[in-house]
């Protein structure tokens, strides 16, 4: 089964399942470029260790991670490959582009990033002490070169 991870702030999507969806969850959770969504793909669950160490190497700073995992049966939405911008080279193939037309499908995708959060067990949330535990353990083992990596994660000790 193919899985998706994206990065997603948890607190804008507040705290009962039918509760409004706020603009600050569409605008910071889905926002797109080009009418795409960034994505990381896993064509496995033993990839998604990968796409997580992906995903943590696009950060700039010691953060809390919050994210949702879904599955392509979850959505009907074109996906194209693109490069990822990762620290983790070797892991940038594994980007897509979730391709979001119109506001409609932007709703539905807040649909789901609601469905993961409340009813399928899709959130999933990295603590910043596991964060930095990775991406250390990442660049040891040759995952990460530490040079790539952006902002204030440049001055991560090893």
């Amino acid at each position: 089964m193919t899985y998706f991870i994206r990065k997603i702030n948890r607190a804008k999507w507040g705290d009962k399942v039918d509760a409004p969806v706020s603009a600050d969850a569409i605008t910071v959770c889905c926002k797109t470029s080009s009418n795409k969504l960034s994505v990381w793909q896993a064509n496995d669950e033993a990839e998604l260790e990968n796409a997580k160490i992906a995903l943590l190497g696009t950060l700039q700073e010691r953060t809390k991670v919050d994210f949702i995992i879904f599955n392509q049966d979850q959505f009907a939405w074109s996906i194209s490959d693109e490069i990822g911008d990762t620290a983790a080279v070797n892991f940038q193939s594994m980007h897509r582009n979730i391709s979001i037309l119109t506001y409609e499908d932007l709703g539905r995708f807040a649909g789901l990033v609601r469905s993961c959060i409340f009813e399928t067990g899709g959130l999933q949330n990295i603590p910043v002490r596991e964060m930095e535990a990775m991406l250390k353990k990442a660049v040891a083992d040759n995952l990460i070169d530490k040079a790539n990596l952006k902002g204030k994660l440049k001055n991560l000790a090893t």
